[in-house]
């Protein structure tokens, strides 16, 4: 922050990868439904899928969808 202060937030890491994504609202209540659950802790091992994606503002954002499984 400008004023020296820190912003804590919430960040995605993905196995295989060492880039990280900080999660906005809209990210995390996505991750929310996801889950099922508001407990962040509870969403490791979540399997999600990032894709292109339109915020309610109508700007482009990435979406967090559930990854579909193999069978």
């Amino acid at each position: 922050m400008p004023d020296g202060t820190a912003k804590l937030a919430l960040a995605l890491s993905f196995e295989k990868a060492r880039k990280h994504v900080v999660l906005n609202k809209i990210m995390c209540r996505s991750l929310m439904a996801i889950t099922g659950t508001e407990v962040f802790r509870e969403w490791v091992g979540a399997s999600v899928v990032l894709a292109p994606g339109q915020a309610p503002n109508h700007k482009g954002t990435i979406a967090v969808l559930l990854a579909e499984t193999e069978q």
